[in-house]
């Protein structure tokens, strides 16, 4: 019996403990770094909601995630919590460069190739269309980076006719077609991407483009001129 009563002195006692103790293992402080930089005040703001829970059962993953912290520019690198009420947030800086449409579903990619999960409010940005013969160009987290790197080509060899391309389709054979505002389509490939939008740039510049109305799947420059061959 002297034992059993002993037994509930020192549940009772840890449990006091743990209820007069729990105030102080609560998040009180939040340092927060976006790209080693200390964060600004709108997303300290945000960050708020996780002060006063617990710093040993809160997730903060999962609570980033409810408040659609990725609908920010910031995106969570790494954390770590330092007792008793200190958690420690680093966030890397990334912006939305393009969509990718499968189905019904829209994925917004950053500029490193990672999903986003909306667009930031930014407008007129390039749709990206995959074939269903061309196998896993998305996982859960990025983009296939060769596919990327040739989509972030594509955008930046036309610097300065951003607006111009509205679509890229991505048909089986590595057949890329891209869709021209005011224009024709125009078919290129993987394997000539660089060489074919060095072109693209110039003969988006050119009065010739104007009159042609089927899809282009050749262009030579000549003497610094544009060359058109369509696909017939």
């Amino acid at each position: 019996m002297k034992k059993l009563t002993k037994i509930l002195v020192l549940i009772l006692i840890t449990v006091s403990l743990l209820i007069f103790s729990a105030d102080k293992f609560k998040i009180h402080t939040i340092d927060c770094k976006i790209s080693l930089d200390n964060c600004g005040q709108t997303l300290y703001k945000k960050l708020e909601k996780l002060k006063n829970k617990s710093i040993f059962l809160v997730n903060i993953e999962q609570e980033l995630s409810a408040q659609e912290f990725n609908s920010e520019t910031a995106l969570l690198e790494s954390y770590s919590k330092r007792l008793p009420s200190t958690v420690i947030l680093n966030f890397n800086n990334e912006k939305v460069l393009y969509q990718i449409n499968v189905g019904d579903k829209i994925f917004y990619i950053s500029e490193f190739g990672n999903i986003l999960a909306n667009n930031q409010g930014i407008e007129n940005l390039i749709t990206v269309f995959f074939s269903p013969e061309i196998k896993n160009p998305i996982n859960d987290t990025s983009v296939q980076q060769s596919k990327h790197q040739q989509i972030v080509e594509i955008i930046n060899s036309l610097d300065n006719n951003k607006n111009i391309i509205k679509k890229v389709n991505w048909k089986k054979n590595e057949e890329i077609i891209l869709e021209i505002s005011g224009g024709p389509e125009v078919i290129i490939d993987e394997e000539t991407i660089k060489s074919r939008l060095k072109s693209l740039q110039l003969l988006l510049d050119s009065r010739e483009i104007k009159n042609y109305e089927e899809p282009i799947k050749e262009i030579d420059l000549r003497y610094n001129l544009p060359v058109l061959r369509t696909t017939q």
